[in-house]
């Protein structure tokens, strides 16, 4: 499924949708979330490498905030929301991630 994933022209951030039943949600994911909780650097083609490594996590994430409040018309992550919030388990995998993006 196209999820249109590209980088935000409005925040710095990826922008993607969503599909939750019937509808389609527009998300942004910002900067300071990708690299707070998947481990991207600061240049915008990494944010997008993060999300596309942790796409069904984020989907997940956008999917239960949207579910929060369905009358907002884009859903924005900015990174302190408990839907972002990882086990421990999946922490590791993210900073393991991150190690190889960062090479």
């Amino acid at each position: 499924m196209d999820h249109n994933v590209q980088l935000c022209g409005v925040l710095q951030g990826v922008q993607f949708t969503v599909e939750d039943e019937f509808t389609t949600v527009k998300v942004v994911i910002l900067k300071e979330a990708l690299e707070r909780h998947f481990g991207a650097s600061g240049q915008p083609q990494d944010w997008i490498r993060a999300y596309e490594a942790h796409q069904a996590f984020i989907d997940e994430a956008a999917l239960k905030v949207h579910r929060l409040q369905p009358i907002w018309p884009v859903v924005v992550l900015r990174g302190h929301e408990p839907q972002l919030q990882m086990p421990l388990s999946e922490r590791f995998k993210v900073m393991r991630t991150a190690a190889v993006l960062s090479k």
